[in-house]
């Protein structure tokens, strides 16, 4: 959690810099905020591959459960933004027993998963109500997932390792994603937003693998979300003329 609001902080500061000129027109639009940062519970799946190592088949990960969002309304029907999720996971255990020989035998297996993922998507308002507080959009874009492991296993029988293994991986994969999502603006500033969507990855994998890791031929993952976004504008004051010294 502290994570995620760390990169809210980042993300206002970049929103600031990035769409300054937009939000300093001196029109009505001036007063719909355009800009947004939020929070979310979500549930995302996909297929990982590696580069690297041989060893390294691929596999599926989950991210869960929060992520922070950022985006910024282009007009009253389209949107364009994303969220950010990272996770670390790590685990070890250890097995001990005795032998026929009366010699004492263990096995250790350490596990360690570090993971991102950013989807950056489009979305268009195709239904509005309540004078565009309700919305059901649809969704399209790219995700990026950044997924590296670490596995190794140690078998010891007395003072000596009969067996060691290790295993890494690392990949960037890059998916089409898309979706639905709907909606819905509290007041003026507080929206809740939940989304469902869908990705591939955009790599030539045979239906056999995919069916393997997925347990259908398609490829295709299913994301989850939904969230609570702050809609904002910056209003930058543009210092006043300095008169003429007077003579």
């Amino acid at each position: 959690m502290k994570n995620i609001l760390i990169v809210l902080v980042a993300i206002g500061s970049g929103v600031v810099k990035c769409h300054a000129q937009i939000l300093n027109k001196k029109n009505k639009s001036n007063d719909t905020p355009k800009c947004y940062v939020g929070i979310n519970a979500s549930n995302n799946r996909y297929e990982a591959f590696y580069r690297g190592s041989a060893s390294a088949w691929p596999s599926t990960t989950l991210l869960r459960p929060w992520s922070a969002s950022f985006g910024l309304a282009i007009n009253s029907r389209l949107e364009t933004g994303g969220h950010y999720m990272a996770q670390n996971e790590e685990s070890k255990s250890e097995s001990e027993g005795v032998n026929g020989n009366g010699l004492s035998i263990s096995t250790k297996l350490y596990d360690k998963r570090q993971s991102w993922v950013l989807p950056l998507m489009v979305r268009y308002s195709l239904y509005r109500k309540s004078k565009g507080r309700f919305n059901i959009d649809i969704l399209g874009g790219i995700t990026l997932l950044s997924d590296r492991f670490v596995a190794e296993l140690t078998r010891t029988e007395g003072p000596e390792v009969i067996a060691y293994r290790y295993n890494e991986g690392k990949g960037l994969n890059i998916y089409a994603s898309t979706g639905v999502g709907a909606r819905y603006l509290f007041g003026k500033r507080l929206e809740v937003v939940g989304d469902i969507s869908f990705s591939r990855v955009l790599k030539n994998v045979e239906p056999d693998v995919h069916r393997l890791l997925l347990g259908n031929s398609t490829g295709l993952t299913r994301s989850n979300s939904i969230g609570l976004r702050y809609r904002f504008n910056f209003k930058i004051d543009k210092p006043a003329p300095k008169e003429d010294a007077m003579e």
